[in-house]
């Protein structure tokens, strides 16, 4: 049964997984199209129901593979207290041919934090890689990272310090599950986000983003070497 019918925007979507003959689409719901936000219930282990983007990702490197890597990774980490994009496998049609099995996921940038905590989208920032700015001011990052580059050691007086700047389980947490999967590619898809309004936390926590080059990919790979 018919569950949503919405006109919206769709562009395509990734970095160099473009060039795969199948393609990846991100949807965006606006105003001039009827809409500016998606409401409805289309994912299981999150409570929002409120989407502004939504992607539909052919699982990028993993593509011609298991086509679910990331989406296991996802259900994984469900309780682990750190970020990831929630999905749904759905068979997708374009213009009415058929595309073939998909994930649908979150798509991670401001209207996701702004949908799941309850914050002001102007007021959070999301950093990729080492200060790659995706959204928001690179201030508060720039000044955690020249603090973790000077120091030689953590002890006790450090980690408090730390434990200012970072969300210390959270990150824990999130390393040891890149060390479990052996993700080959952890160092190049890092999301960290924060809010720096006045009444909240602004401490960085990580987001989980693309793991479809682990769970084996290169399955003799020392993480901890290349870490």
């Amino acid at each position: 049964k018919e569950e949503i019918n919405q006109d919206c925007g769709i562009k395509i979507f990734g970095e160099t997984t473009r060039v795969y003959p199948e393609k990846s689409l991100r949807i965006i719901a606006r105003k001039k199209y009827g809409k500016n936000k998606f409401q409805h219930d289309f994912f299981q282990l999150k409570q929002n129901k409120i989407h502004k983007h939504l992607v539909f990702l052919t699982s990028g490197n993993d593509y011609r593979g298991t086509r679910f890597k990331d989406v296991l990774s996802a259900y994984l980490v469900r309780n682990l207290n750190f970020d990831f994009m929630d999905f749904k496998p759905v068979h997708l049609f374009v213009n009415a041919k058929y595309w073939g099995v998909y994930n649908l996921r979150e798509k991670i940038n401001e209207h996701y934090l702004k949908y799941n905590y309850k914050v002001d989208k102007d007021s959070v920032s999301i950093m990729m890689g080492r200060w790659v700015r995706q959204h928001g001011r690179s201030r508060d990052f720039l000044t955690m990272y020249n603090w973790f580059h000077r120091i030689n050691k953590i002890d006790s007086v450090a980690y408090i310090k730390a434990n200012n700047f970072l969300d210390i389980k959270n990150y824990i947490n999130y390393r040891i599950f890149q060390l479990y999967i052996n993700n080959l590619d952890s160092r190049g898809n890092i999301r960290y986000w924060n809010s720096f309004s006045k009444n909240s936390n602004s401490k960085f926590k990580m987001i989980l983003y693309d793991t479809d080059q682990a769970y084996g990919s290169f399955y003799n790979r020392n993480f901890l070497e290349h870490s």
